[in-house]
């Protein structure tokens, strides 16, 4: 997304978190939908729906399910912003296939030029700070390159 859209991108994002994040909202897809809420008093009110005896033993075996479903989400991580993603899988794509299809990398070459792509590419958009960050030197095959992001 180019830089001059994202203040407009933005307003709008803001807007539909407004409104889908107020209570009333949060409760009505938790209630028709069973969308996990994210406002805690909604999250909190759907845990002590699910922790009330059931009709029958069916409603209790599910509401015990949902429950650790719900339960769980307090132990996620943060999900990458989406707009920085779109720039994490360009890089990926473009060195992943000059180190699968071209042979033409190591493993270390590909991970960091796609680290350093990604960098540049979220500089020149505005969507990370200029200041430099430095390369991973002893950067290990098995980690990802945007894992510390």
């Amino acid at each position: 997304m180019p830089k001059s859209q994202w203040n407009a991108t933005f307003h709008a994002a803001l807007l539909f978190i407004e409104f889908m994040t107020n209570y009333t909202n949060e409760m009505n897809l938790w209630n028709y939908a069973r969308d996990i809420p994210a406002l805690k008093s909604a999250y909190n009110y759907a845990i002590s729906q699910l922790s009330q005896p059931a009709p029958n033993q069916t409603v209790a075996c599910l509401n015990q399910v949902m429950k650790g479903v719900l339960e769980q989400s307090l132990h996620g991580q943060k999900f990458p912003n989406i707009p920085q993603m779109a720039y994490y899988w360009t890089s990926f794509g473009r060195y992943a296939l000059w180190y699968f299809s071209f042979r033409n990398l190591s493993a270390v070459q590909a991970a960091q030029g796609m680290e350093s792509y990604f960098i540049s590419q979220l500089q020149a958009n505005g969507l990370l700070d200029p200041a430099p960050i430095a390369a991973l030197e002893n950067l290990m095959v098995a980690e990802l390159p945007a894992s510390r992001y």
